[in-house]
């Protein structure tokens, strides 16, 4: 127990800092929780790159001396197989091309248990009509800490938690919708999604239904 950092807002937009931008959070929570002074911490976190997969941009021709990967609907990557020029154009219009960097420090995240300590202190404070320690906005009433962006869990290993896909939707786009999350491995789900198709190709999604049982 001990005086928390002086830090009380901490805002970072872009993923430049890439995996560091996650370290710096964790520590702070970290210092922070159990502190008996300098305990709160407002979070901002914009486009977050925590991720080893990179966007491929719209536009960009395909090599193929380059190994891409595809994000599929059950939030999991997998090898692209190129068929047409067509299908290439659409599929990056629709931004589900990636490259992968072997380089990048991908075991940082291997589960998603510091979203969750926020969630479950969120839902705490709103129980009791408090203020969490971890939030976003500063006011008089619980806020979640904003977090948005690309966040890959690393959980490969067999003795990470495999990701429940249904909850993608049930609970962690709830309390954070501008995150995209993806996994190395997932329990997929029955989907069913519906998509408005634009013009210019690109499926704008609607709503996406998961259910572990049936089609929801």
């Amino acid at each position: 127990m001990g005086q928390g950092h002086n830090l009380g807002t901490i805002q970072i937009d872009g993923g430049k800092l890439e995996y560091g931008s996650y370290k710096i959070l964790d520590n702070l929570v970290k210092l922070k929780t159990g502190a008996e002074t300098n305990k709160d911490l407002s979070i901002f976190y914009y486009n977050v790159h925590w991720s080893p997969y990179n966007l491929v941009e719209k536009g960009t021709p395909y090599d193929e001396n380059t190994t891409y990967y595809e994000l599929n609907d059950h939030s999991l990557y997998q090898v692209y197989v190129y068929t047409t020029a067509d299908a290439w154009t659409n599929a990056l219009i629709n931004e589900i091309i990636y490259t992968y960097d072997s380089n990048a420090e991908k075991s940082t995240i291997t589960n998603l248990d510091l979203l969750d300590s926020f969630i479950t202190q969120y839902n705490y404070a709103v129980d009791h009509s408090s203020i969490n320690q971890f939030h976003g906005t500063v006011a008089t009433y619980a806020t979640m800490p904003i977090i948005t962006g690309d966040l890959y869990v690393d959980n490969s290993d067999a003795a990470e938690a495999i990701i429940n896909e249904a909850e993608l939707t049930s609970k962690w786009k709830i309390y954070y919708p501008n995150l995209k999350i993806s996994a190395a491995r997932v329990q997929e789900s029955y989907i069913t999604k519906y998509v408005n198709l634009l013009s210019s190709g690109k499926e704008e999604t609607i709503q996406i239904l998961r259910s572990t049982s049936e089609h929801p």
